[in-house]
């Protein structure tokens, strides 16, 4: 029998909001090892800052670590939102830094600069008819999603 290291994982947003399809997922592709000498103490270390309760046995003989080789990502951020990512580039990537602040500015923007939203939906996203805008997310630190509202639509 021949062991096979090969893994993906698929991360998925909650679905329960949206269509299925318009929701954002990461497929992680890759393989996994474990880890050996100053590795495995950096492994064991990152596992106790995440996960602090495994302390009491992460020292047991039943217990392993395991580390991701990641091979490539793939992503899918909706309709027509798609991409690849390397081994490489993933490893350079750096925290979303959008995401802990983004309904603070999203509810500002709302809130001080509907019509900035409205002239930005009439004039950039196509939608000269539009009554409205609501900005609806901000998903990284160049762009936000806007919804816009056309007369007559509730």
């Amino acid at each position: 029998m021949r062991t096979d290291a090969t893994v993906y994982t698929t991360l998925l947003q909650d679905t329960s909001h949206c269509d299925p399809l318009a929701c954002t997922r990461v497929t992680v592709a890759g393989y996994v090892e474990r880890p050996e000498g100053e590795e495995l103490a950096a492994a064991r270390e990152a596992h106790l800052a995440a996960v602090p309760g495994t302390r009491v046995y992460i020292g047991f003989t039943d217990f392993t670590l395991w580390v991701l080789r990641v091979r490539r990502v793939r992503w899918v951020g909706g309709y027509g939102r798609m991409d690849s990512a390397t081994a490489e580039d993933y490893a350079e990537a750096l925290p979303d830094s959008v995401t802990p602040s983004a309904a603070r500015a999203i509810a500002h923007l709302n809130d001080d600069h509907a019509d900035a939203l409205l002239a930005m939906a009439r004039k950039l996203g196509g939608f000269p008819d539009a009554a409205a805008a609501t900005c609806v997310g901000a998903t990284d630190t160049a762009s936000t999603s806007m919804s816009p509202r056309r007369v007559g639509e509730p």
